[in-house]
């Protein structure tokens, strides 16, 4: 068998570095690929965050509907503790006060929301104006 000549051996060489180098590089845009994909999944990434909302929404939703309001109360502070410009965490907290019976703190969690989220004011004003209705004595 003929030896190859140098000129080819030399690409050869070449070639064999760039496929080493392509490959540590192929392995390291993988292990940001699932790095980033890692922290975008956990609750404290973008998509986490959306999926907890969802699932805290879903649930308090549910115990709402139960009529189980002090249940979701308790869940809805504990979401306005650890989410305090969250107006959902807020809006479920005003619907089981309202739920409860408890229109004044009702209506404060409602006022908070327009503090945080003035976008929010068209939802809100009707319901506020209700309120009031509860908490104006009759025949004033």
């Amino acid at each position: 068998m003929e030896e190859l000549p140098q000129g080819i051996l030399s690409e050869l060489q070449t070639i064999k570095w760039l496929l080493v180098v392509l490959v540590v590089v192929a392995l390291h845009f993988t292990f940001y690929f699932f790095y980033a994909l890692n922290k975008l999944t956990k609750e404290t990434g973008a998509i986490g965050k959306k999926v907890k909302h969802k699932e805290r929404s879903a649930e308090l939703e549910e115990m709402l509907a139960k009529g189980d309001a002090v249940a979701a109360k308790f869940t809805a502070q504990e979401w306005t503790i650890s989410h305090p410009n969250e107006p959902w965490a807020h809006w479920y907290l005003a619907k089981a006060y309202d739920q409860l019976g408890d229109f004044v703190e009702t209506k404060k969690s409602l006022v908070l929301i327009q503090k945080i989220s003035p976008t929010w004011n068209d939802a809100i004003e009707p319901w506020l104006q209700s309120i009031e209705e509860h908490l104006t004595p009759k025949g004033i």
